[in-house]
């Protein structure tokens, strides 16, 4: 018999001895029908070895436990279970990984909730194959409609459209399937199609064709320069935005079949907001505005640099009019953005953030309830921070 399996119980019938050993049905089973009996149950084989003599020794069951071999050492394995792409991959690694550390099956299956026998399956597998084994094997099922270049071609096609056509859905693949390869395939097919090639269904994003972009990059390499350089120094980027009382309304969970309808303000009145982030730290400075004028922007660097009256401090900007102001402190330097690049500045993806969380399928009767909205997302520091820290990125 072979020393990775081991009986799960023992019992004499009519003088005779046997071992009854318990296992998956697999490609191994048939090794052991040379001396036994050999009987199934579903996907589990049950075999009767006929002992010639009961002894003590044949009595105790011996544990099985994984074999580590030059390709599949400790290492390995805790590599593989840390880039395993699957749940179920990395609790067979799981399971390896404990039996080369010392436990026994039965420790392992309470540690990992799953049955004894599933635990021995797989260091079997395991001991058998090494890591290869662990992984899901083929689903059965016809093959694929699209050949691999098929489905390159049907990608690059997907990629291309972007810049030419716009939108494009899968009913409009399918429709350019048709034509290109004469096959008909159903939508749900190309969506699994574009999923597992690392594609997703998201809303593009916006760049102004005016855009230089050597003078995006040229700011991009003097901003990394100066981090270098003086690691002190603190980048805050600052901006206006305008909240408009209008209702905006965007998708939400609600019960099938009712769609959800929301009292709207249809009013065009406005609440402008300026603030300053720093992406690294969360830190951040904001006042509501009347209008915006160089006067406007004159008192908000007044009252940013009594907020942060020390330090090394570059406070970017954009290149409005109101914005062409000289830094009434020594210690801050105001840098400009290159034009038509508001991609640039960190602290647009706060505002879209705000309007997303703060302000959509909400109604607001008044500027004052828009304005304590807003304030009251504000006037949470903690949390504040820790948006900022999530959707501002340095560029």
């Amino acid at each position: 018999m072979p020393e990775l399996i081991y009986p799960e119980l023992s019992y004499t019938v009519q003088g005779a001895f046997y071992d009854v050993y318990t296992f998956p049905r697999n490609k191994y089973v048939y090794r052991f029908a040379t001396d036994g009996i050999l009987s199934s149950s579903g996907d589990w084989f049950l075999f009767y070895h006929l002992h010639s003599s009961p002894c003590q020794e044949d009595l105790m069951p011996q544990p099985i436990f994984a074999q580590p071999s030059e390709d599949a050492d400790y290492q390995s394995v805790l590599l593989a279970y840390r880039r395993a792409e699957t749940g179920r991959k990395k609790e067979r690694l799981q399971i390896v990984l404990l039996s080369l550390e010392g436990k026994t099956p039965p420790q392992i299956a309470q540690l990992v909730k799953r049955h004894v026998y599933t635990v021995r399956y797989w260091l079997h597998q395991f001991n058998c194959d090494g890591l290869s084994a662990l992984g899901d094997k083929p689903h059965p099922g016809r093959s694929p409609q699209l050949t691999p270049s098929q489905q390159r071609q049907t990608i690059d096609w997907v990629k291309a459209q972007l810049t030419t056509r716009g939108r494009v859905t899968c009913r409009q693949i399918a429709a350019w399937a048709k034509q290109t390869f004469n096959q008909e395939i159903h939508p749900e097919s190309l969506r699994r199609l574009l999923h597992a090639h690392r594609c997703s269904w998201q809303k593009a994003g916006k760049r102004d064709h005016r855009a230089n972009e050597a003078e995006q990059r040229q700011f991009i390499e003097a901003l990394h320069q100066r981090k270098t350089e003086q690691p002190d120094t603190r980048f805050f980027f600052c901006d206006e935005v305008m909240f408009q009382l209008s209702t905006n309304t965007t998708y939400t969970w609600a019960e099938k079949g009712q769609r959800p309808i929301i009292e709207a303000n249809l009013s065009r009145e406005r609440i402008i907001q300026i603030g300053a982030v720093e992406p690294l730290t969360g830190e951040s400075f904001h006042l509501f505005l009347p209008f915006t004028t160089q006067q406007s922007f004159t008192v908000f660097v007044s009252e940013f640099a009594n907020v942060f009256p020390q330090g090394n401090i570059v406070l970017i900007k954009d290149g409005a009019s109101w914005h062409r102001i000289k830094s009434p402190q020594e210690h801050i330097e105001l840098w400009t953005l290159p034009p038509y690049s508001p991609e640039l500045n960190p602290i647009e993806q706060l505002w879209q953030w705000m309007r997303d969380h703060c302000l959509n399928n909400r109604f607001f009767a008044s500027l004052a309830e828009l304005e304590e909205a807003l304030t009251e997302f504000l006037a949470n520091p903690p949390y504040l921070k820790q948006v900022i820290q999530s959707v501002c990125t340095m560029p």
